[in-house]
């Protein structure tokens, strides 16, 4: 399968994109944490690949959010940011959040309902568990001091199972300085921790009655299988599917599976 078309560009100055496809259909996703340390359009190449299936009649715009983002900057502040990017470049599209980008997801629907069509949540939840705030803690320490070879290793080894936690865990320490992305602003990271750690959406959730499908992964730590499934159950119009055998890491595990759930529901 022939790689997708492309563009890279800047929202208003303040939102770095990727744009892939050129269907009639408009998907926006929201990516997780890791947009901190290195935003979508760094990663373009990756991105063409893993989302090359879906822009079969669809275009895709995996939208980063701020640089320099400012203390105490929330999930919801995030929201209002990428907000104001859709009303004016976009209008109502369906939207994918991951991890923390799901995070910021639930706001956005919340708050601005008439630019969501449909929504998928993606491994994530009303609120981070007490042990991944534990760990969020910890990453933001080690992006305050520079440490990003073992942040890379921490998050692989809590985010994949199976072969992939060893393998991804090992690799940060083996790789040369120069391969790992060392983000400009590492203050990004200590941010986007803080705004995850103090994210709940538990009132919120009754607010979003756009359709929804919550995919959860049931080796999560970060977000377990009984915060997904409360997420799901506290929203009026939503399904749940669980991936077994899989944790965080479900988007590149059970890659299979979770695309063709996304795509699914999507073209339901």
């Amino acid at each position: 399968m022939n790689l997708p078309p492309f563009q890279t560009g800047w929202f208003d100055g303040t939102l770095p994109y990727v744009r892939l496809g050129e269907g009639p259909r408009r998907l926006i996703i929201f990516p997780g944490i890791n947009d901190a340390l290195q935003d979508a359009v760094a990663a373009v190449r990756k991105w063409r690949w893993f989302f090359r299936r879906w822009t079969q009649g669809r275009t895709i715009y995996l939208i980063s959010r701020r640089r320099s983002l400012p203390q105490g900057h929330t999930t919801r502040d995030m929201a209002s940011d990428y907000s104001r990017a859709v009303e004016k470049h976009l209008g109502p599209s369906d939207l994918l959040g991951l991890s923390m980008g799901g995070m910021v997801a639930q706001h956005f629907a919340a708050d601005h309902p008439r630019l969501v069509q449909r929504l998928v949540l993606g491994v994530t939840a009303y609120r981070n568990s007490e042990e991944a705030r534990e760990w969020l803690r910890g990453g933001a320490k080690l992006a305050r001091d520079g440490e990003w070879a073992k942040l890379y290793a921490a998050l692989s080894e809590r985010v994949y199972t199976g072969s992939r936690q060893s393998i991804y865990a090992a690799l940060p320490a083996a790789l040369p300085h120069a391969v790992l992305p060392i983000p400009p602003d590492g203050n990004n990271y200590v941010v986007s921790s803080i705004a995850c750690m103090e994210h709940d959406t538990y009132e919120r959730l009754p607010e979003i009655g756009t359709p929804t499908r919550v995919i959860g992964a049931a080796l999560d730590r970060f977000f377990p299988a009984p915060l997904v499934r409360e997420t799901a159950a506290r929203l009026p119009n939503a399904e749940l599917v669980m991936l077994e055998d899989v944790g965080h890491g479900a988007t590149e595990e059970a890659k299979e599976a979770f695309d063709r759930n996304v795509l699914e529901f999507l073209q339901a």
